[in-house]
């Protein structure tokens, strides 16, 4: 094979390929054999059509076979001489195939780049011991409380801080309804912060059976962009005010969260449970850490063409999340730039990922990929074994043994800086009962997934879709 390699930048690459003939002829002899026994022609017997007038009458089907062959052979011989992988698909051209001539193509593609990651010595993290406190325990007791309290109508009285209150409500923008703006039986537990202020607090005072007017001023970064910044004026109708009543810390309440034979015990149980909770917190604190001063110290060439593809779907989700942007040529030009930094970061953090998990042999199963395809799937309430058939399913796959691979990464780099070894820092206690607020022993442990960001509302998404419910997005997109 002769092997041409023309370097187009610091990672783009052409190569022209040529390929011996004996090669083309082995290829064509065999090809050949495959089809000879599929031809049916009348007047010969199967397998006994001349060579030549196969040739003649199947030239297109014997090149195509034999492309498919040739072509991929030597793209890869071209890379292992070459010592690259590629980080694109390649383009290829010019490809000429004869039976009687070398094989020839040219091809495009772009390669990954090669770089050493940042050193141990050069990450830096200060670990935080874990301190559970009993104002931390009673807080959780009080969270626990609340999620099991029973609501009493407080008939005429007026609605106060914590205090429940169901209303129906319809929001107009400039006089003028928008899509999503109403809501029957809205239930919204006042100084909870799930809603915004504006919207919270006419209901401060109200009764039963009153009209309610809230101004609404929407934040400017708030998620739908056709509301952020702009005010909004909704009427409410309160149709109901409940008051939470609290259980008592009895034999009844325990049972809720697990078998616990004392106070003592239920107490231990949630201390434990804080430790775990904090301890989880601190690992993601770390690896962001981590993830933030590998972006900073990592400053080698990326991809063009896949900056290019995560910029034209963030272009994409423009005419969706904030349509106004695509107006306004400067405000684009400085979303592109800034979108066009962060894409560059997360490649750089996916390639630092990709070379460390090669280097020190850490890598995700198929098992561990599905088994959190099959959760999340559940969790959008999709079916799982239709949802991995579609290109969306695909892509979660992808996405999913990524963010696994990235994980594990991170938690490495991490129990190396620390000086820890995976045994050290093993998850303990597996066997102790679920005391999370709002979650019985008996309905499983929560997901592990990053929480995120909450964001102030005017309405709670319980089957509600006005634009005043839905949170900012968030994220490095």
């Amino acid at each position: 094979m002769q092997l041409n390699v023309e370097e187009l930048s610091s990672l783009k690459r052409k190569i022209s390929v040529e390929v011996p003939l004996l090669e083309v002829e082995a290829t064509y002899n065999q090809v050949f054999s495959q089809i000879s026994g599929h031809i049916q022609v009348k007047g010969f017997r199967p397998g006994k059509f001349p060579r030549k007038m196969a040739e003649k009458r199947f030239q297109d089907l014997m090149k195509q076979e034999a492309t498919r062959s040739l072509l991929p052979k030597y793209f890869q011989q071209a890379l292992d001489e070459m010592k690259v992988r590629p980080a694109t698909q390649p383009q290829f051209d010019n490809l000429e195939i004869d039976k009687s001539q070398p094989f020839k193509f040219e091809a495009e593609f772009e390669i990954v780049p090669t770089f050493e990651p940042p050193p141990i010595s050069e990450i830096s993290i200060d670990e935080k011991q874990v301190e559970i406190t009993k104002k931390d325990v009673d807080a959780r007791i009080e969270e626990l409380r609340k999620s099991r309290a029973e609501m009493d109508d407080k008939g005429d009285a007026a609605a106060e801080a914590g205090d429940v209150v169901t209303v129906d409500f319809e929001g107009k923008l400039k006089g003028e309804p928008f899509e999503g703006n109403s809501g029957t039986d809205q239930r919204i537990e006042l100084g909870a912060g799930s809603f915004l202020e504006d919207f919270e607090k006419p209901l401060l005072g109200a009764v039963a059976g009153e009209s309610k007017t809230a101004k609404v001023k929407f934040p400017k970064n708030y998620g739908e962009a056709t509301l952020a910044g702009k005010t909004a004026q909704f009427e409410m109708q309160v149709k109901k005010v409940e008051r939470k009543v609290l259980p008592e810390l009895n034999e009844a309440f325990f049972s809720q969260f697990g078998q616990f034979d004392s106070l003592e015990m239920f107490l231990e149980n949630v201390e434990q449970q804080l430790g775990q909770e904090q301890e989880r917190n601190n690992q993601m604190e770390y690896q962001q850490l981590i993830t933030d001063q590998i972006k900073e110290k990592m400053s080698f060439d990326v991809p063009d063409t896949l900056v290019n593809q995560m910029l034209d779907e963030f272009e994409h989700q423009l005419t969706h999340n904030d349509p106004d942007a695509l107006k306004d040529k400067k405000k684009l030009a400085k979303l592109k730039k800034e979108e066009t930094e962060k894409i560059k970061g997360n490649l750089r953090l996916n390639y630092v990922v990709d070379e460390w998990s090669r280097r020190h042999e850490i890598s995700v199963t198929k098992e561990e990929v599905q088994q959190r395809f099959f959760m999340q799937a559940y969790m959008m309430q999709k079916n799982p074994s239709e949802l991995i058939n579609t290109q969306y399913g695909e892509m979660m796959l992808f996405q999913i043994e990524q963010q696994l691979l990235t994980g594990k990464v991170l938690e490495d780099v991490c129990n190396r800086v620390l000086g820890k070894t995976p045994a050290e820092d093993a998850s303990k206690g597996d066997a102790q009962q679920n005391t999370q607020p709002g979650a019985a022993a008996a309905e499983g442990v929560e997901p592990e997934s990053e929480p995120a960001p909450e964001q102030e509302r005017p309405a709670v998404d319980e089957g509600q879709e006005a634009p005043a419910a839905e949170e900012q997005s968030g994220g490095e997109g």
